[in-house]
């Protein structure tokens, strides 16, 4: 009967151990294939069982690392080992709320340093720790090559606004130097040819004129120069003022009197006596006199120009209409782009367009092309009328 019993016991306890074998023989195999360098250690930091992706990663043998290295050993910065240190202390307290990933700095064989993302726990019910690590040094050197260029091509950029910041001022400057004697001359040649002070022989009057039409061109340039300069530097400023919009379209249609003259181009204006808005009076008399200025420009010798202004409910509506050449449907799209030119054979900067636009919408307002090739065009724009 006794040996009877001690066989059975010998038999089950053989069964325990194949049982034993077979399920770490399976464990094994799990930890072998996760693909990821994997370690067990104990209460004591001492690893107990490592897998062939951490013996690649730290470049020790199995038999080099288990029971024999702590998990503390292969930790690069002081500062890691305290932070890790207090991590699995508070894993063993709370598993569910320590923290579970984190990023350290793994030193291998032969000082060989690598960045690390590793993640741990607890296995229920014991203090044995399971750690899987993850090799992220390729992604944190591109990181830190990809921040470094991040940071280079800020300091460029910075670099390339300030040299355009400063070329902007520069032109800004240059440009009102030149508008300032400009004024003068202008108003002199009217002037002139309104024969204030005399009489003019027809080949003197010719002469004014040819000086008038140059000056207002280049007032206009410099107009253009100087206001695209300040809006890229954002320093582009109004005077908002109530003003009577027929008083501004009269003064801007009186500038542009000698070119559409010259032109042979009548200049038609239909408006009421008065219509109140609150504007930049400058800002839209430049927007008037480039509208009518391209208007000239692409109009045929006697041709029509008409400038007409009306009320729809609440607001003001402009409009330069002439008998020109007209705008493609493609080319109406890109009309209002810095620098687009219709064509290059009539000249400009192609910042005219582009500058009525964003001082219009500063003023609250919109501005739109209505136009057909060979059938020529009609801008307008709208601004707020004044409530009485």
């Amino acid at each position: 009967m006794t040996f009877r019993l001690i066989s059975r016991s010998i038999k089950e306890r053989e069964k325990a151990e194949e049982a034993l074998r077979e399920s770490e023989s399976k464990y094994r195999t799990i930890f072998e294939s996760t693909g990821t360098a994997m370690v067990i250690f104990g209460e004591n930091n001492i690893i107990s069982l490592s897998n062939t992706e951490f013996e690649k990663l730290s470049g020790y043998s199995r038999d080099e690392i288990e029971g024999e290295k702590s998990w503390m050993e292969f930790i690069a910065k002081e500062d890691d080992i305290k932070k890790m240190k207090e991590y699995h202390r508070e894993q063993m307290i709370d598993p569910d709320t320590a923290p579970k990933s984190y990023e350290f700095r793994f030193i291998g064989r032969k000082s060989n340093v690598r960045d690390i993302f590793i993640t741990s726990s607890v296995i229920h019910g014991t203090k044995i720790s399971v750690a899987s690590l993850l090799d992220i040094t390729d992604r944190k050197n591109m990181e830190n090559a990809l921040e470094k260029t991040n940071k280079s091509l800020q300091k460029a950029m910075d670099e390339l606004k300030e040299i355009d910041k400063m070329k902007d001022e520069f032109f800004s400057s240059v440009t009102h130097e030149i508008r300032n004697p400009l004024t003068p001359v202008r108003l002199q040649s009217q002037l002139l040819l309104r024969s204030y002070f005399g009489e003019l022989t027809e080949k003197q009057k010719n002469g004014v004129e040819t000086i008038l039409k140059n000056t207002n061109r280049i007032i206009r340039l410099t107009d253009d120069i100087m206001t695209i300069s300040k809006m890229r530097a954002g320093v582009l400023k109004y005077e908002m003022t109530e003003n009577d919009i027929v008083g501004i379209i009269e003064n801007s249609v009186n500038n542009m009197e000698f070119p559409a003259k010259e032109k042979k181009i009548a200049t038609i204006g239909k408006y009421p006596e008065s219509f109140l808005v609150k504007c930049d009076k400058d800002r839209i008399n430049q927007v008037i006199e480039n509208l009518i200025g391209n208007a000239i420009k692409f109009t045929p010798e006697n041709g029509k120009i008409t400038v007409e202004a009306k009320r729809i409910k609440n607001d003001i509506i402009v409009s330069v209409e002439d008998t020109g050449i007209g705008i493609s449907k493609e080319n109406q799209e890109k009309l209002f782009s810095a620098f687009f030119q219709v064509s290059s054979k009539y000249g400009g900067t192609g910042l005219g367009l582009t500058i009525c636009n964003s001082i219009i919408k500063d003023h609250h307002g919109k501005i739109w092309v209505e136009s057909e090739l060979g059938k020529g065009s009609k801008f307008s724009f709208s601004l707020p009328a004044i409530q009485k």
